[in-house]
């Protein structure tokens, strides 16, 4: 029987560091379990964890609390406005790192499906896209065996669409019971002869949603310049496929 979530909790979250930073707008890259403006229910937020930096700003991009990766945020409602558009019109796109909890054998491919209201609300989200038909374009960045790595970038600016869609496409996230994932993962799951220690129950290698938002482009809003940005992985995240390249390979 494994240990309960409540046994291993997740470590103290890491503070946000910022990315970029100029007279219109603000990337930070967003630990998980940091709520991504404010703070709720003793659990920190971004604004909450600078001093007099971020400042009075307007989200721009979705990003769930138990989510890592980049967050952008206007410094105006005006930037804010003309950020929104590019994302809804595609001219800007996010890329995810997701960890799926099945073998594929497809190289890339399209993810649709309906983001429903509940979900969106669970997510402690609102407000953000119409909630429609959507799309998230897919590929494979490494394979092993019952898992692999995908590149996910959605068409639209929804919360959760990332996560649905890969649950609801049979692709679920290692870790994300939201959606169709596990719990948890552990190294026992998939490394052949894993012996249990006597001292000490086995923690889990990750405990929170197996994603993380990596890469974000757009113009920006007044130079019009292309702006690329990326934000390295989180240690979970990377001790994670560390382990599945060692023991997860095909041979």
């Amino acid at each position: 029987m494994k240990p309960t979530s409540a046994q291993h909790r997740a470590p103290k979250p890491a503070k946000p560091e910022i990315v970029h930073t100029d007279d219109a707008m603000v990337l930070v890259n967003k630990p998980a379990g940091v709520w991504p403006r404010e703070g709720i229910f003793d659990v920190p937020g971004v604004f909450d964890m600078f001093d007099g930096e971020p400042g009075d700003l307007h989200q721009i991009y979705p990003l769930e609390m138990e989510v890592s990766g980049l967050a952008l945020y206007a410094r105006s409602e005006s930037i804010a406005e003309k950020l929104v558009s590019a994302f809804d019109n595609g001219d800007a796109r996010v890329y995810y790192q997701c960890i799926v909890g099945i073998s594929m054998f497809t190289e890339e491919g399209v993810l649709q499906s309906k983001i429903d209201d509940r979900a969106v609300r669970d997510s402690g989200l609102f407000g953000v896209g119409d909630y429609d038909e959507h799309q998230t374009d897919w590929k494979k960045l490494d394979g092993f065996v019952g898992f692999a790595l995908l590149e996910c970038s959605p068409r639209q600016r929804t919360p959760l669409q990332v996560r649905k869609h890969l649950g609801d496409n049979q692709m679920p996230l290692a870790v994300d019971p939201l959606t169709g994932g596990g719990r948890e993962l552990y190294l026992s799951s998939f490394k052949k002869g894993y012996r249990k220690s006597k001292r000490r129950p086995e923690r889990p290698l990750i405990q929170r949603p197996s994603l993380h938002l990596q890469r974000v482009t757009f113009a920006h809003p007044e130079s019009g310049d292309i702006v690329s940005a990326e934000a390295e992985p989180p240690k979970d995240f990377r001790a994670t496929l560390n382990q599945l390249d060692r023991y997860a390979r095909a041979h």
